[in-house]
């Protein structure tokens, strides 16, 4: 959840538009929780190509794919 919140979070800075504004909050976590709920990029908006893939990221239905290795360390 806290990866997908993450992007939740980098869309709303990057657009200003308070994402699923209007829905009852329990259409909200059914939706994202079935996967099929996910922000829309408003048309126009300039975001760049690179907070968009990242969100995209954070997005992925199931939370295990949703791997973005931040944080993370090998060796």
């Amino acid at each position: 959840p806290a990866v997908y919140a993450y992007g939740v979070t980098v869309y709303y800075m990057a657009t200003g538009v308070v994402p699923y504004a209007g829905m009852a909050p329990a259409a909200v976590a059914a939706g994202v929780a079935g996967g099929a709920l996910r922000p829309a990029w408003p048309e126009g908006c300039t975001a760049l190509r690179a907070l968009r893939e990242l969100c995209g990221k954070c997005w992925v239905s199931g939370a295990s794919a949703r791997g973005l290795g931040i944080g993370t360390q090998t060796g």
